[in-house]
Order: structure tokens, then C-alpha cells, then sequence
């Protein structure tokens, strides 16, 4: 192209819009690379997700088939080991007759399978007879 606008073959312009071509399209491959680059990683940390799944499961399995019975203690161990965060989460949901504000809880769970588990930001325990 180069050579072209030396022997006057193309114009300054016609050689400029060339070149903003080039520039777009370099663009566009750097883009690609980068989206393919980000699934290359993505793809890798599911597959170490999924294998230290596979072998946290395979210790539960074998922790599960020692146990004779299934007692409360065992339970809780299961549970701390595959949920690392829960949250409860409260929405306005309206106003009641009396013409307050009305509030719905949700309970999020969030796994130690998750793609990014959160580390739970407190722990503390609750009795029930404490809350009412």
C-alpha cells in the first residue's frame, strides 16, 4: 500500500482510509484475543472448581459411609463444610393496613461451589427463644 501511494497510484486520502482499516481491524483482532484470552481463564478456574468439588464431595461420601448414625454433630459438619456464607436479606414489600411498612426476609445460601463464594463477614448464633 505503501509502495502504491509512493508511485502515485493511490492518494493521500485513499491511503489514509487504508490505514484507518488497519487500525480498526488490529482493534478488533486484539478484542477477539482478549474475549478468547478471558474464556481460556474462565474455563480453567471452572474445571479446578469443579475438581476440588468432585474431591471435597468424595471426603464427605467416605465421612458419611464411617458414621453409623447420622447425628446432629455430623450434620452440622456437613453443612459448615459446604456452605460458607448465609445471609438474610430483608425487602419492603409494600404497606400493611394499619399503614406501615412491610418487610419480606429472603435467605440467601451461598456454596463453597459457587463461582465467587463470599467469606461470610460475620458469624454469630441465635437462639430462637432470643428472637421473640
Amino acid at each position: 500500500m505503501l509502495a502504491l501511494f509512493r508511485k502515485d497510484r493511490i492518494s493521500e486520502r485513499d491511503l489514509d482510509r487504508q490505514l484507518d482499516a488497519i487500525k480498526q481491524e488490529e482493534a478488533g483482532n486484539l478484542r477477539e484475543r482478549d474475549a478468547v484470552l478471558a474464556a481460556m481463564q474462565s474455563a480453567t478456574g471452572a474445571q479446578q472448581r469443579m475438581e476440588n468439588a468432585r474431591t471435597l464431595l468424595q471426603r464427605l461420601h467416605a465421612r458419611l459411609n464411617a458414621a453409623e448414625t447420622v447425628t446432629p454433630a455430623l450434620q452440622r459438619e456437613l453443612v459448615e463444610l459446604l456452605v460458607c456464607d448465609i445471609r438474610v436479606e430483608t425487602h419492603e414489600d409494600g404497606v400493611s393496613t394499619r399503614g406501615r411498612q412491610k418487610y419480606r426476609a429472603e435467605v440467601v445460601v451461598g456454596y463453597v461451589f459457587d463461582e465467587n463464594p463470599r467469606p461470610p463477614t460475620q458469624i454469630s448464633s441465635v437462639s430462637p427463644s432470643a428472637c421473640w
